[in-house]
């Protein structure tokens, strides 16, 4: 159980099955779920049973996640990025149906203005508050403001349309293989949002970099690019990495934010930071 979700395994005659049950900010997840199954049997399971008001979902358990089963050297990664780029790129053209699902929405033309919610509401809050804002913390966001507003015009006109942007991919978070080829499964969307599509690789880069060293994340991030580089330059592809690298920030400072907002004070001392500390990371140059 986390502040955000909570699990339960439940013994069945059909098996074992998954029981989760969203926070207020996650209770999209299930009926996105449902949306993405019906789309794309081969890559998602539909649900067992869903209760979309209350952010339910019952699933059939599918095994081991690639840390549990041991299965997380590079040559899975590769082909896991891949995939996932390759299912963005069909997602893109059925943006109608999973936004209604309830997805946030965090499109370029939209980042002002979530950005503007989250600093106002977090400035707000009391100075005592984990995940206060401070005025001079404020003031590197609002340096960071003409870089962001370019950023969006190259955003806004790249030949990369948005998607849907996971924004957990790990190895807890993708089911081992069950047979050789099979493609991967991906779960827990509990943290997606439809954005540039690139966001994507900004956990698995940290987690590569962390695990595998630079190498690793440059070849992971070859095997993603090369699935659209029929529609722009590496050059052009690289620079919306370099973008979504830090714009990322902005979305996952929203789901922090929606996290915190339903905890307890206690859960709220250990995780209250994670929003602001997301947020921070818009005005951080380096490459992530």
């Amino acid at each position: 159980m986390r502040p955000w979700s909570a699990q339960l395994v439940l013994p069945s005659d059909a098996g074992r099955l998954w029981f989760k049950a969203n926070g207020p900010h996650m209770v999209h997840e299930p009926a996105l779920v449902r949306t993405l199954a019906r789309l794309f049997p081969d890559r998602v399971r539909e649900p067992v049973a869903v209760d979309s008001d209350r952010g339910w979902m019952l699933s059939v358990d599918e095994g081991p996640t690639l840390e549990a089963a041991g299965d997380v050297d590079l040559s899975t990664w590769l082909a896991i990025v891949t995939e996932a780029a390759a299912l963005q790129r069909q997602v893109s053209g059925h943006g109608e149906a999973v936004v209604a699902s309830g997805l946030p929405d965090l499109r370029a033309e939209r980042l002002l203005v979530v950005l503007d919610v989250l600093v106002e509401t977090l400035s707000a809050l009391p100075e005592r508050h984990p995940t206060h804002l401070d005025a001079s913390s404020r003031e590197l966001i609002d340096a960071a403001r003409p870089w962001l507003s370019d950023a969006i015009d190259v955003l806004r006109g790249s030949p990369v349309p948005p998607s849907l942007q996971h924004g957990d991919l790990h190895p807890n978070n993708v089911f081992a293989r069950r047979e050789p080829g099979a493609p991967y499964r991906v779960f827990d969307f509990g943290d997606a949002q439809w954005a540039h599509p690139f966001e994507l690789l900004v956990v698995p880069t940290r987690w590569l970099l962390h695990s595998h060293g630079v190498s690793a994340v440059d070849a992971v991030r070859a095997a993603y690019l090369q699935v659209f580089t029929d529609v722009a330059s590496r050059a052009e592809l690289e620079q919306l990495v370099a973008i979504t690298a830090r714009t990322h920030a902005i979305g996952r400072s929203l789901t922090w934010w929606g996290a915190t907002a339903a905890m307890t004070a206690e859960e709220s001392r250990d995780y209250g930071p994670a929003a602001r500390a997301a947020l921070m990371q818009l005005t951080d140059s380096r490459p992530s």
